[in-house]
């Protein structure tokens, strides 16, 4: 019995080692019964094997991909490199050309940009080169005066003529190229005239005057005005910028529409005290309340003093001249919000009409001074009013009854015998 069981385990073996090797040929298969011969034979066939793979090794050859933790790694490198630089040494950023930024479009043209420029225009239009001539003068000359005339006037046009022009071109390309910095310095001009002052302060503040609602989406900028404003307001503000000498700060100032016009007239004042030059004008009441005191409340934010523009869709710009301490200081600050105790130290300089783009608040789409004519709407009558709202009502049924009838018909019934 033991015998026989030996042989069969034996016989097991033998069948399982022929059915997993995989052999070439058939005349290669051979049974081995003995226990010495099978070493050898195991190893022709691995030798045969490897053979055969070697030799369609660069037939197919298989491309194996990077493990995910190797691809991971290396880009954690490099995002680690692009992170870890400093501020002061970032790349400049390369902005992508867009289609709607290839072509070149003109910026928005307000009021004053436009009236700026036609006086700047009226300012360069310098008479034309006059043409030199050798004219002679009317007292009687000698042959030889007017041949010295002559040759000094020949020397002076060499002289002209031979002078580097090119340098004067690349002076203005390389002045064209780099950016102006707009200094705030005041000079003697700009202390005697009130348009040259309004213009100079603008060119300075100007970025942050159509910049002022950027935070605000429901709010469009759509006109900056100059301002009309009386004689007797010009003189007393630029007596007071004579006397301090300082640049002055931009500000806004929202009031109501009724008292628009008298600040155009009269300036900014104080409530409860009389004008001290001008006895004209009105002795106006307080408001808004005094938490910081009694005088004119104005802020560097044009969001802050939107609040108090009310039944119109203007503010006023204006130049501040406030009470700087030694250590250059604003006295009377409190947050973005300025107080100022005399009349002189602020002046409008400019209305800035916005819109609300929400369409909640169109009601109150109305600027000082352009009162726009509305558009009537036409009256419909109660025929059409009843036609409009019965063929509405028809879609809605109809609608219904389709969106019914392919519920019903999505599956069909069939009867089977």
């Amino acid at each position: 019995m033991a015998y026989d069981n030996e042989n069969k385990s034996n016989y097991v073996e033998n069948n399982y080692v022929h059915d997993c090797i995989s052999y070439p040929d058939d005349a290669f298969v051979s049974e081995c019964h003995d226990d010495s011969t099978d070493h050898d034979f195991y190893d022709d066939i691995y030798l045969f094997e490897s053979r055969q793979s070697i030799k369609y090794k660069p037939k197919n050859k298989q491309k194996f991909q990077s493990s995910t933790a190797i691809r991971s790694a290396i880009s954690s490198i490099t995002s680690l490199r692009s992170r870890c630089q400093s501020y002061e040494k970032t790349p400049k950023a390369t902005p992508k050309k867009y289609r709607y930024n290839r072509q070149w479009r003109s910026a928005k043209m307000f009021q004053c940009d436009v009236e700026f420029e036609k006086s700047e225009e009226k300012q360069t239009q310098f008479p034309a080169n006059k043409v030199l001539s050798a004219e002679l003068p009317t007292i009687p000359m000698t042959k030889c005066q007017t041949a010295l005339l002559q040759r000094k006037h020949k020397k002076t046009i060499k002289q002209k003529k031979a002078e580097p022009e090119p340098k004067k071109q690349c002076e203005i390309i390389e002045s064209a190229q780099q950016p102006k910095l707009l200094s705030k310095e005041l000079k003697p001009e700009h202390l005697t005239d009130f348009a040259l002052f309004r213009r100079h302060f603008y060119t300075v503040n100007s970025q942050s005057i159509k910049s002022a609602f950027n935070a605000r989406t429901d709010i469009e900028i759509t006109d900056i005005r100059l301002t009309s404003l009386a004689k007797c307001v010009e003189t007393q503000f630029m007596h007071k910028l004579k006397n301090d000498y300082q640049f002055p700060k931009l500000v806004f100032h929202g009031t109501n529409v009724i008292n628009l016009q008298s600040i155009l007239d009269y300036g900014l004042l104080i409530p409860h005290r009389q004008h001290p030059t001008n006895k004209a004008a009105p002795v106006i009441g307080m408001t808004n309340g005094k938490a910081h005191g009694n005088g004119i409340y104005c802020s560097q934010k044009a969001d802050y003093s939107l609040s108090y523009a009310r039944l119109t869709n203007t503010m006023l710009i204006c130049a501040a001249i406030p009470y700087i301490d030694k250590h250059g200081k604003v006295r009377q600050q409190y947050g973005d919000i300025i107080v100022l105790h005399e009349e002189s130290q602020i002046v409008p300089l400019f209305l800035l009409d916005f819109t609300y783009l929400n369409s909640l608040s169109n009601m109150r789409n109305y600027s000082f001074f352009k009162s726009e004519e509305k558009k009537e709407k036409p009256i419909k009558t109660k025929e059409e009013r009843v036609k409009h709202v019965t063929r509405k009502f028809l879609r809605k049924m109809l609608k219904f009854i389709n969106d019914d009838n392919v519920k019903r018909h999505r599956f069909q019934l069939r009867c089977f015998q």
